[in-house]
């Protein structure tokens, strides 16, 4: 959902490998907002069967994980991945 309250404009799945999936990797997606690009968002499945996803970071230089892009509260990260999951779903690409 994009800050003005409209979908993406488009998504794009790449599903991992068995033996990435078999660690709760599903895949990666791209999600298209007009002319932005937010590629390698990480379609997880945790162990207790939650489907979620994992937006890309970079290692900082002290080792630490910092964020490339993220949802700016846990209500937009909650409203993102329901939107991203409904559509993954409805286009078949997980359960």
């Amino acid at each position: 959902m994009r800050p003005n309250g409209t979908p993406a404009r488009a998504l794009r799945f790449h599903p991992a490998p068995a033996l990435d999936a078999r660690n709760g990797l599903l895949g990666w997606v791209t999600i298209e907002l007009d002319s932005l690009a937010i590629e390698d968002v990480q379609v997880r499945r945790g162990r207790d069967g939650r489907i979620y996803l994992a937006f890309p970071t970079r290692l900082g230089k002290h080792g630490d994980r910092r964020p490339l892009v993220r949802p700016l509260s846990n209500d937009a990260r909650i409203e993102i991945e329901r939107e991203v999951i409904d559509a993954l779903r409805l286009q078949g690409r997980v359960a």
